[in-house]
């Protein structure tokens, strides 16, 4: 993919001709009588003016359209980044996100495209999001799960990875670390959706969900988060 930027717009594209001011009256609203600006005066709603601000210490303006492109692609490959993206290739069906043990993720599940024979009988990878070892479905952070759903609404390739734990224990035990999965988040553009999407906090204690009981549990010294 070329990073090389896009040609300049071009500045009369969006210009449009100035229209004829049909004000015969020689006084001006933005001058005194004696020719001076009347910035200082007090407005009709009682206010004064505010001096125009400067342009900010903060962040340079760009000075020309090359340095602004730069700016932007590095901007957007930082924030792809920090939402578990790829700045250099945008997740889709033939590149599908990747979880935190490098693997592709199918609806958010871990799985090895080299076993069981590949595409959607591709065998699934699951690990514990507290000791790491190998895991069911079974349990699942209950919070993790509703962050799961509402972007999934919006985004077909996200990078979020869904969290399975081997038991109650192993949940209570991490759950100081795990639970600043639970805030606000953001999803990296894919292929088909170039666009940021910003997603609220899971609220609630924390919970697993019971995949085989199809019942969730509020688990003892998990405080809400959110």
């Amino acid at each position: 993919m070329s990073t090389d930027p896009p040609p300049r717009p071009s500045p009369h594209a969006s210009q449009k001709k100035p229209r004829k001011s049909r004000v015969c009256d020689v006084s001006s609203d933005d001058e005194s009588s004696d020719g001076s600006e009347d910035s200082d005066l007090p407005r009709r709603d009682g206010a004064r003016a505010d001096p125009p601000e400067g342009p900010s210490d903060d962040m340079a303006q760009p000075e020309t359209w090359e340095e602004f492109w730069r700016d932007a692609q590095e901007r957007n490959a930082r924030r792809a980044r920090e939402a578990g993206g790829d700045p250099s290739e945008p997740a889709s069906a033939k590149a599908p996100p990747k979880g935190r043990h490098g693997l592709p993720l199918r609806r958010g599940v871990p799985f090895d495209a080299t076993l069981g024979g590949g595409g959607e009988r591709a065998t699934e990878v699951i690990r514990c999001f507290g000791c790491d070892q190998v895991t069911t479905r079974q349990l699942e952070c209950a919070q993790c799960l509703e962050i799961f759903k509402r972007r999934s609404e919006k985004v077909a390739f996200d990078t979020f990875e869904r969290a399975f734990f081997c038991s109650h224990l192993c949940y209570r035990t991490s759950y100081d670390a795990h639970k600043t999965r639970h805030g606000p988040s953001r999803s990296a553009p894919t292929l088909l959706d170039g666009r940021e999407h910003e997603f609220e906090p899971a609220e609630g204690d924390g919970a697993l969900w019971d995949a085989d009981k199809l019942k969730r549990h509020t688990v003892e010294g998990c405080p809400a988060a959110f």
